[in-house]
């Protein structure tokens, strides 16, 4: 079940609903600046140039090397030299083995051209750099997320497992298979997703299926959408930012990073395929405008880059500039990880700069944000924290979702008490107007429910006698001889259903 979306014009994938671009070609689309390409070094800092009396120095491309040293019968090394460590050039992304054009002044000619070889800091010979490979090396996984696709046996013995467990099922795609009714709330959450409206809360009662619903959810976002699930305790909540954001890191997935296994989460997805991409749009820019593709040149042009893309975020300069300085280290360091080689520079400052970079990266990659928060009513139920949540939502960057989960007494009060019209009224306020109400399951709807686990059971599990929820539905008198007489001695809720089912086992 998905909503109707509009399509990319160019690849027909799904867009977000106010997207510029999709989540498979954005990069590829993704205009280069000529302010990543510091050749002629124009915007870079570098106070010896900035004197009146220093003239402009540039890299020659390599094509205009060649006809110099065509048009005057010499040799690239014949070239009058100038040390890489010179303070005229320490602003260009060049090294030894090129050519540097010096623009000069002139009262006969209006300006004056003189070439100099690039020779290293120690007084050596030139030479030139071998070409990097920065062309996608090792790229990241082709094959996306699929609505589509049908449920083998590993995926059927999954659900059986986890629904036994009364854990929802988490493998993708494997709780729409077995979501019933409902599809109206699910229409509205996923509007809610794709116009990332900050905050919604899905309120239900206890056995309503909402955390069912908050995974059904991920499996209809994710393939345009980047999505953290996490369960609040004592630790993770509202009141120790930290911890949650922690745990929305580690939680994070997208569809590249659930079918790629050298990624730790999403946020390593989203970091590599960005750098990657833009790497290779570097490196088509330095080839067409004549300049090998080296090492030096590549890695300011990355740090240039990202810089550039994180800066209309809401990200603190200083995050931007680690940022760029991790990009221009990312294809020769030991570590591919974002988490590990940045995260630590954030994490101790200020933690909701980690869900910038996260909203930030996946705008770039056309995503997305939907970060879960499960069953509130179980953490703390005190105003300081419901007041917590509700600045944590205000504060949010843009292009992240928030939902929470909870019961009707959770929000209006009741036998539970602390609830949020008595405790801390502007989010009762807000969370009035901004909820999905999930009503109780029809008699229709629990049939329907127990005989899509039937099948997957008879599908997952060979030996009849193991099909504990198909023998208990049998010795019953069938699918709606189990439903009425479920519902003869508890009101509607697929969570007890379940449980009768198990208890007649």
């Amino acid at each position: 079940m998905t909503t109707a979306v509009s399509s990319c014009s160019e690849c027909g994938s799904p867009l977000v609903s106010d997207a510029i671009y999709c989540p498979h070609c954005l990069i590829d689309r993704l205009k280069v600046k000529e302010s990543w390409f510091p050749i002629s070094g124009e915007g870079l800092d570098n106070t010896t140039v900035n004197h009146t009396l220093v003239p402009e120095h540039r890299v020659v491309p390599e094509e205009r090397v060649t006809q110099l040293c065509r048009e005057y019968s010499i040799d690239r090394t014949d070239l009058p030299r100038i040390k890489s460590t010179d303070p005229a050039i320490q602003h260009l992304a060049c090294e030894p083995g090129d050519v540097i054009e010096i623009i000069r002044d002139s009262r006969t000619t209006d300006t004056a051209r003189s070439y100099r070889l690039i020779i290293s800091g120690s007084g050596g010979t030139s030479s030139t750099s071998a070409q990097a490979e920065w062309r996608n090396p090792a790229g990241p996984a082709e094959t996306t997320y699929s609505r589509t696709a049908e449920l083998n046996d590993v995926q059927a013995l999954h659900i059986i497992e986890n629904l036994r467990a009364h854990i929802p099922p988490s493998q993708p795609g494997t709780c729409r298979q077995i979501a019933i009714g409902r599809e109206s709330a699910i229409n509205t959450a996923i509007t809610r997703v794709e116009s990332a409206q900050p905050y919604t809360f899905i309120e239900g009662e206890l056995g309503f299926g909402k955390s069912f619903f908050l995974h059904w959810m991920r499996d209809e976002v994710l393939p345009w959408a980047a999505v953290s699930l996490v369960d609040l305790d004592d630790e993770t909540n509202f009141l120790n930012q930290g911890a949650l954001i922690e745990a929305f890191r580690t939680n994070l997935e997208t569809p590249r990073s659930l079918d790629h296994v050298d990624y730790a989460n999403g946020l390593d997805e989203l970091w590599d395929t960005t750098l990657r991409k833009v790497a290779d749009l570097c490196a088509s820019h330095y080839e067409r405008e004549g300049f090998e593709i080296r090492e030096s040149r590549m890695k300011k042009s990355l740090e240039l880059a990202a810089k550039d893309i994180l800066s209309d975020a809401a990200i603190p300069q200083p995050v931007i500039d680690q940022v760029g300085k991790t990009a221009s280290e990312y294809f020769n360091s030991t570590s591919q990880s974002l988490t590990q080689s940045l995260l630590e520079e954030i994490e101790n400052n200020e933690p909701m700069d980690v869900l910038g970079l996260i909203s930030s990266l996946a705008q770039i990659n056309g995503y997305r944000v939907l970060l879960g928060v499960d069953e509130l009513e179980k953490s703390v139920r005190t105003e300081e924290h419901f007041k917590a949540l509700d600045n944590f939502a205000d504060t949010l960057p843009k292009n992240i979702s928030l939902f929470v989960t909870g019961t009707p007494e959770l929000v209006e009060g009741g036998e539970e008490g602390n609830a949020l019209r008595e405790t801390y009224h502007p989010l009762y306020e807000r969370t009035t107007t901004n909820r999905i109400r999930l009503d109780s399951p029809t008699r229709e709807a629990l049939i329907e429910f127990s005989t899509r686990i039937v099948d997957l059971e008879t599908q997952a599990i060979e030996a009849p006698a193991n099909r504990e929820y198909a023998s208990t539905i049998d010795d019953l008198g069938g699918f709606e001889q189990a439903a009425d007489s479920f519902l003869e001695q508890w009101p509607p809720a697929f969570r007890a259903y379940l449980d009768y089912l198990e208890q007649h086992k």
